[in-house]
């Protein structure tokens, strides 16, 4: 009917696609970074103040990966919605991140400004997943992971659930689990030795 078509033409403009080009397209007459601002039109399609995108971009060449992320950036702030992201990738955790919440095995072991979190982890965990990062013209980085296999998360370990491949470890993270605490203004992490400043336990 007429009012679904105005909602269809709207959201596909509202996402840089052109509604004659694109109104009658079938899914595999898309590409993927098409395909993806579809997903974020059909989203946006019900009015949420929150946006939930889960590896929107993760199977995207570079070229679409800035596309959709950009689109992303500017949808959020226009329509003053809450974006929640999520995402392997720490790159495009920074190109649309105002904070950043860092999970292992289900649990946040660090969160806070995106910049200050990458700029100097203060969780173990996080600064492996940065020193993991390929850079052009740079040799691959030592993680500092000890030599184990990643716990299961259906089993994970006592204690700190990151201590099996933490070269920190001690004996109190096999018997205690780490509260989030504060080191820096805005910033929590769930560590007995976070590798930044704070106050001893």
């Amino acid at each position: 009917d007429r009012d679904r078509e105005e909602i269809v033409t709207r959201q596909l403009e509202a996402v840089g696609l052109p509604p004659a080009l694109f109104g009658d397209r079938r899914p595999h007459q898309l590409s993927g970074g098409q395909a993806q601002r579809v997903a974020i039109a059909r989203a946006l399609a019900a009015g949420p103040r929150v946006l939930i995108a889960d590896e929107a971009v993760s199977a995207l060449d570079v070229s679409a990966q800035a596309t959709v992320l950009n689109l992303l950036r500017d949808l959020t702030e226009e329509r003053g919605l809450a974006g929640l992201f999520i995402s392997h990738d720490l790159g495009v955790v920074r190109a649309v991140s105002d904070e950043v919440a860092v999970l292992q095995l289900g649990r946040i072991c660090e969160r806070g400004p995106t910049e200050a979190v990458l700029a100097a982890p203060a969780h173990p965990y996080t600064a492996a997943l940065l020193a993991a990062v390929p850079e052009p013209g740079r040799p691959l980085r030592d993680t500092g992971l000890l030599p184990a296999d990643p716990p299961s998360p259906l089993a994970p370990p006592s204690g700190c659930r990151f201590r099996t491949r933490c070269p920190l470890a001690d004996s109190r993270c096999a018997t205690e689990e780490p509260r989030p605490r504060e080191v820096a203004p805005g910033r929590t992490v769930a560590c007995h030795r976070p590798l930044v400043g704070a106050a001893e336990a």
